[in-house]
Parts: C-alpha cells; sequence; structure tokens
C-alpha cells in the first residue's frame, strides 16, 4: 500500500518552527491566570462555601497537573504530529476511540472559545470600566460598562476578538505566536503589578476602600449581613468541599495538554513539550495560588463569596459591586491611581484575549488531522505557502462566530455545558496512557520512548489522571451550581458526545468504501510529518 493511496497527500505542509518560549506561552494563555481567578474564587466559594482554594490549587498540581502535563507529552513525543493524542489513541487502540476522545475535547475547546469571546465584556470589560468610572468619577465609562453587558455589545467584542485572531492566525502560525510573546511578556508584567498592589494593602485598607466604593460606612460588614439574611452559610473548610470545587480547578489549572496539538509544528518536541505542559502547568497553579492568597490576605473569602452569592441571589442587597464582584474588581479597589487602573484593567483584557487564542488554534489543528485521516472533508486540509492549515482555520473561527451570537442572545449556556464531554474525553486519554505498555500496538513506541526508562511514570500518571477526572464529574452531576444536572444538559451531552462523532466516522467510512479507497490503512502508519 502506498502513501499516496493512505493518506491525502505525502506531507502535511505544516512547517516546524516553535519552540519553548513559544509553547510555554502559549500554555499560560490557554490556561489563563485572569479569567480563571475570577471563576475559582467567585465559582469555587458559591459552589463549596468555606473552600481552601490555595489547598485546592496544590491539590490540583498533583492529582491533575502534572500527571496531564506528563501523559500529554509522552503522546507528543512517541507520534509527534498536530493533532495530538488523536493520532496515538487511533493508531495504538482504535481510529473511532481516538475520534470520539478528540471530537469531545476539540469541539468542547471551541464552545469554551465563543463563551469566551462573548462574555469578555462581561467578564472583564464591564467590572474594570466600571471601577475606573467610579474612581475617576467618569460617567462615560460608567456608561460603556454597562453597555457591555447587553447582547449586542457582547457580540461586538467577542467578534472583534474573533476578527483580530483571525487576522493574526491566517497571516502566519509566525505571526501568531510573535504576538501572543509581546502580549505575554506585558500580562506578566502587569500580573505582577497587580501581586504587588495586593501584597502592600492591608485587610483595612481594603476595607475602607469597598466602603468609599459603595459610599457609605460598614458596607463590607453590611454585605456579610445580608449574605446570611438570604441564606448564605460558610461552613468552612473541609474534604469535601475541596472534591466539590475540584471541577472548577481542573478546568483552569487542568488545561495544560492543550500544547500536544501543535506538536507537528515544535523544532524540538521532547524537550519543548516536556518543560512547557508539566513546567507551565506549574506555572499556572502557582499564580493561581499566589493570586488567591494575596486577595484573601486583604478581603476575606467570606465576604468574596458572601457578594458573589449576593449577585446571584439578590443583586439588589449589595448594589453596585455586585455588579463587578470579578477579581480585577477587588484589586481596582485598592488604588486611585489612573496608570494603574488602566494597567489592571489591560491586564484582565490581554489575560481575557490570550485565552481564546489557543482554543480556535488548537482545534484547526485536530480538524486538519481528521482530515489528513479522511474523518472529514479532504479540503480541510489545505495548507497555504506560508504552512497555515486554511480552510480549518476559518472553519473554527466560523464555527466559534455562531456560538458568540448564540451566547450573547441566548440562554443557552446554561444548555450547552459540555462539562461531561470534556471528562469523558479526558479519561479516554487517561486510560489509555494506562493502557499503552500493555497493548500490542502501544508496547513497541512505548518502549522506544525516553518515557521508558521511568517506568511505571506514564501509567501511573494515567491512572491517578483518570481516577481524579472521574472523580471530577460527581460534583458537576449532584451540584446545581454548576448548571449542568439538568435534563437538557444530560441530553444535550449525550446527542453531542457520541451520536454525532460516531455518524460522521461511519459516514466517512462508507464513503471512501463507495469509491474504493482504503479507509482505516491511514490508522496502520503514522501521518507524514
Amino acid at each position: 500500500m502506498t502513501e499516496k493511496t493512505v493518506f491525502v497527500r505525502k506531507a502535511s505542509g505544516l512547517v516546524r518552527h516553535l519552540g519553548l518560549t513559544d509553547q510555554y506561552f502559549y500554555l499560560l494563555a490557554a490556561c489563563p491566570f485572569g479569567i480563571g481567578v475570577s471563576t475559582l474564587l467567585g465559582w469555587g466559594l458559591l459552589v463549596a462555601p468555606g473552600v481552601d482554594v490555595v489547598w485546592v490549587s496544590a491539590l490540583t498540581l498533583v492529582l491533575i497537573t502534572i500527571p496531564c502535563g506528563l501523559i500529554f507529552s509522552f503522546y507528543a513525543n512517541i507520534m509527534p504530529r498536530s493533532g495530538g493524542e488523536y493520532v496515538v489513541l487511533s493508531r495504538v487502540y482504535h481510529p473511532l476511540l481516538g475520534f470520539l476522545e478528540n471530537w469531545n475535547l476539540m469541539f468542547t475547546q471551541l464552545i469554551w472559545a465563543g463563551w469566551g469571546a462573548a462574555t469578555i465584556g462581561t467578564f472583564v470589560l464591564a467590572s474594570s470600566f466600571g471601577v475606573m468610572g467610579a474612581v475617576t468619577n467618569n460617567s462615560a465609562l460608567l456608561q460603556l460598562s454597562q453597555l457591555s453587558k447587553t447582547p449586542e455589545w457582547m457580540a461586538l467584542w467577542g467578534t472583534l476578538v474573533l476578527v483580530l485572531i483571525g487576522i493574526l492566525t491566517l497571516a502566519g502560525t509566525r505571526w501568531v505566536f510573535r504576538v501572543q510573546n509581546v502580549v505575554m511578556i506585558f500580562t506578566l508584567f502587569g500580573t505582577l503589578v497587580i501581586f504587588a498592589l495586593l501584597a502592600t494593602t492591608s485587610a483595612a485598607q481594603f476595607q475602607a476602600a469597598f466602603d468609599g466604593f459603595m459610599g457609605k460606612s460598614g458596607a463590607y460588614s453590611n454585605v456579610l449581613a445580608a449574605a446570611q439574611e438570604n441564606g448564605f452559610s460558610w461552613p468552612g473548610n473541609s474534604l469535601y468541599s475541596m472534591w466539590m470545587v475540584m471541577p472548577v480547578a481542573a478546568m483552569w489549572m487542568g488545561f495544560n495538554f492543550i500544547n500536544v496539538y501543535t506538536s507537528g509544528e515544535v523544532k524540538d518536541v521532547t524537550k519543548t513539550q516536556l518543560i512547557s505542559m508539566v513546567g507551565g502547568g506549574a506555572t499556572v497553579v502557582l499564580l493561581f495560588a499566589l493570586g488567591s492568597w494575596l486577595l484573601l490576605r486583604i478581603a476575606s473569602p467570606e465576604f468574596i463569596g458572601s457578594l458573589v452569592y449576593l449577585s446571584y441571589i439578590n443583586p439588589e442587597a449589595a448594589a453596585p459591586a455586585t455588579a463587578y464582584a470579578y477579581y480585577n474588581f477587588f484589586v481596582s479597589l485598592i488604588t486611585k491611581e489612573p496608570v494603574l487602573l488602566v494597567i489592571i484593567a489591560l491586564t484582565m483584557a490581554c489575560w481575557g484575549y490570550l485565552s481564546i487564542y489557543p482554543l480556535i488554534v488548537s482545534p484547526t489543528r485536530c480538524f486538519f488531522a481528521w482530515s489528513f485521516d479522511r474523518i472529514f472533508p479532504e479540503a480541510i486540509t489545505k495548507v497555504n505557502k506560508k504552512g497555515i492549515p486554511v480552510t480549518a482555520t476559518l472553519f473554527s473561527l466560523i464555527v466559534a462566530e455562531i456560538l458568540v451570537i448564540i451566547f450573547a442572545y441566548t440562554p443557552l449556556i446554561a444548555i450547552m455545558s459540555v462539562t461531561y464531554c470534556l471528562y469523558g474525553g479526558s479519561l479516554i486519554a487517561a486510560y489509555g496512557a494506562f493502557l499503552i505498555p500493555f497493548v500490542k500496538r502501544g508496547k513497541e513506541h512505548y518502549w522506544k520512548s525516553p518515557y521508558s526508562k521511568y517506568h511505571p511514570l506514564v501509567p501511573v500518571c494515567g491512572l491517578v489522571y483518570g481516577t481524579a477526572t472521574l472523580s471530577a464529574i460527581i460534583p458537576v452531576a449532584i451540584n446545581s451550581w454548576f448548571a449542568s444536572n439538568t435534563p437538557t444538559a444530560f441530553i444535550f451531552n449525550a446527542i453531542y458526545g457520541i451520536p454525532i462523532p460516531l455518524a460522521i466516522y461511519f459516514t466517512a467510512k462508507w464513503y471512501y468504501k463507495r469509491k474504493g479507497i482504503p479507509f482505516e490503512a491511514a490508522f496502520k502508519e503514522i501521518p507524514p510529518a
């Protein structure tokens, strides 16, 4: 069987030019501190009042971040191709299993890209504009803050972000990563400025700043009292509360597998992917733990949990603060310096931008890999002279833009909770790594890899990561704050996660069988570089 018959063409057309800095910053972008810490502190303290998020971060590092980084860097090492673990799982186990796993991870990322772009106005810009407007007494900024929460402006901000990402992506991968690296350097500088502000502020100063923002003395204490009156309780930290908040932590600190999908464009795959995924993942956890601790040092966890709770249950009880209950809001309260306020706002906006483009770029590489194997239409494998998968990129951007409109104008985000699909894909990848040294088609690749020197590190990490992921599904299924234990959420995940990819796979298989092309032969070989 010739390579020409098996694959769409003899070479992928992608160029290996990504280095360690590119991949390291790419991972930090995919696990964004700015938006993630707002979710961890806000949603985490809402889901599990009393939880110690610093301990949760440490637990996530051991059970999820490090094992995840190790097994996915292993996948990148044994078959360094775009598409990541899909290429390995489809060759070692079965093409359908690899496609099911990868489908659930990739379209979950696109849904998150649409959500992230649509909500950048509410999560990031509205609070920044609101605080800056209140501190500087600028009515235009206050009005812009309110406008940013409307469907029209949510769609506008989201579309602008996607257009910017599209222009950079289609200009060339080098441009994407050059801009990424420059923006990330500023963003990390801005994050250090935020940390310095928090470190040099006392609890008394924060309370006075909050009272000043609210325009009345005792407003800080009133938030705590109002939350209790509205049914909020604070039981304290426990193993149970840490377990309940693990899905929130894993969503941001367990996303360090994303670098695997650009493996076909990395120069030194073995060193780069291991350091960027494991070391980058550890850096992410450090940022989350330190950033959380510094804020909770001056604004008590009970206060933040109370304010977030009121923003859902009774916003008027602590207005206007309930409209801005995000990390950048709390930080912006402690300074009146316009330059610092602008740095805080830009830093959080940059984290928002940085969080979206990996969710666009990574799916394009997987669509490309599926098409190279003929599961998706062959046209998606088109690469221009710069080595850019143009059709796959446009497809991702169009899907993301449709989702931006959906999330801006409809309440479907509550239905399109894709947590089960994400965890389902992660479980296949985790237990695939656990079993790979023991299955016939996996042994050869495993024992030839440098990771075999540390046997049984990979299978143990696969088992730990899989078990932790499996245990994180339970809180999602039983806690209503996750909005994933409704019949509509279960139905959406069930249809989206299994029947649709099955239909695509078997349709492709039937189509190419009719054309006399050996569909399954491609999965007996590693795709060309």
